[in-house]
């Protein structure tokens, strides 16, 4: 699965560049170094000076000019201008990992400790929107927390107070926007904003911003919405005189697709995308995310939003596949010759009617004329009207049923 093996190269390399700052910050190399595999360090071997400088940087191991506080030998004059390239590759190729602790060796080298810090977070962030399971999840989530309150910690100790201040701040805004405290994330980043003059409309913090400002806006105009149910804000919003609600959620969803080609390859994007547009754009942008990591943090709300939207209960949602996930088990299925992968299948062909469902059984029904296919889905019906009573009588087995006696007979 083409997606999958992408996502995991660039887990791999993101996780080493994310535990070398946060141990350097945190003080927790013992703790974490279990977790980091030998594949993953050598894929992140490029990447290593960069990592360095930074760590010995934030480490306060650097002699530093006492005006500015950023390390005397390794200032650039050019920094900005290698931000923006950094930045116009992003915008047509995607973010690679490694990229986040170069723009933030960057930013530090031009002064911009604050913008240093959301550079390192786009990093680490990154990295958790690719973890495949519970558990490295927690692990990768549990070494956020850890490194940027350590980072607060110390900060004083590294550089001047001024932009120990600015850093300390951003380590807050990150620490709060990771926890889905948005409301206060977004009051922290007023203070930051008025002293980052450079800051693009794009970058990263941008990006958080906008994340912020739409999930207040939700809030504030739909106090019950649930975490995870994407809620068709503007139905939901009183009537104003002079349309603020209406014309802000305008400006601000355009201001997020705008953005678009810098987080092409982000979960996350997709996933705070689907939460807060209307309209077709949520099952699009839901699929996005879940095509992009699967297993990821994001997928599993996000298929309980295409289950909503497509107006089945949110418990469906685990049943829920992409349309992409769905070509890809039946062309697995197809190229290894093994009937028996289609069974992945089952659980969202069994569901209430819907695109989903549909599209799934009209891929079935494709490779229907194929004798192993065939015979395998009559042996599935086969099993399901020989069941016992009770298992007839199960309407999700005898919806089950229907579809394969279509994909089989037509």
């Amino acid at each position: 699965m083409k997606v999958c093996c992408c996502a995991r190269r660039v887990r791999a390399a993101a996780w080493v560049c994310g535990f070398l700052f946060l141990a350097a910050c945190a003080g927790k190399d013992e703790n974490v170094a279990g977790d980091i595999d030998e594949d993953a360090a050598a894929s992140a071997g490029k990447d290593r000076t960069e990592e360095t400088r930074f760590i010995e940087a934030s480490a306060g191991n650097v002699p530093r000019s006492p005006q500015t506080g950023v390390p005397a030998q390794t200032r650039d004059p050019d920094w900005f201008d290698r931000l923006e390239r950094m930045a116009e590759r992003e915008r047509s190729g995607g973010f690679e990992a490694g990229a986040g602790l170069r723009e933030s060796t960057l930013r530090e080298q031009g002064g911009d400790y604050a913008g240093a810090v959301f550079a390192t977070f786009k990093e680490l962030f990154w990295a958790y929107s690719f973890a495949a399971g519970e558990e490295r999840r927690r692990s990768v989530e549990s070494m956020i927390k850890a490194g940027f309150r350590g980072l607060m910690d110390n900060l004083g100790q590294m550089i001047d107070p001024a932009s120990a201040e600015a850093a300390r701040q951003a380590s807050q805004v990150c620490l709060s926007f990771f926890e889905g405290r948005y409301e206060e994330a977004e009051a922290l980043f007023a203070g930051i904003g008025a002293g980052r003059g450079d800051a693009e409309p794009d970058e990263f913090s941008a990006w958080m911003g906008l994340v912020c400002a739409l999930e207040n806006m939700a809030k504030a105009v739909s106090p019950d919405i649930r975490s995870g149910v994407q809620v068709d804000i503007e139905s939901e919003t009183p009537p104003d005189a002079e349309g603020t609600n209406e014309s802000a959620l305008r400006h601000l969803r355009a201001s997020y697709a705008s953005i678009r080609s810098r987080y092409e390859t982000l979960p996350a994007y997709w996933y705070f995308g689907a939460r807060n547009m209307k309209g077709e754009s949520i099952p699009a942008y839901a699929e996005r995310a879940i095509n992009l990591s699967p297993d990821g943090p994001y997928a599993a709300e996000s298929r309980t939003m295409i289950a909503a939207f497509t107006g089945l209960p949110e418990a469906d949602g685990a049943s829920i596949l992409t349309m992409y996930e769905i070509e890809t088990v039946v062309a697995g299925a197809v190229n290894a010759g093994n009937p028996e992968l289609l069974a992945a299948l089952f659980p969202l062909v069994a569901l209430p009617d819907n695109p989903y469902t549909l599209y799934a059984a009209g891929a079935l029904r494709g490779i229907a004329s194929d004798s192993r296919f065939k015979n395998y889905f009559d042996a599935q019906l086969r099993s399901i009207k020989s069941g016992n009573s009770e298992k007839k009588q199960d309407k999700t087995q005898a919806r089950l049923a229907e579809r394969l006696t279509y994909v089989v007979r037509g």
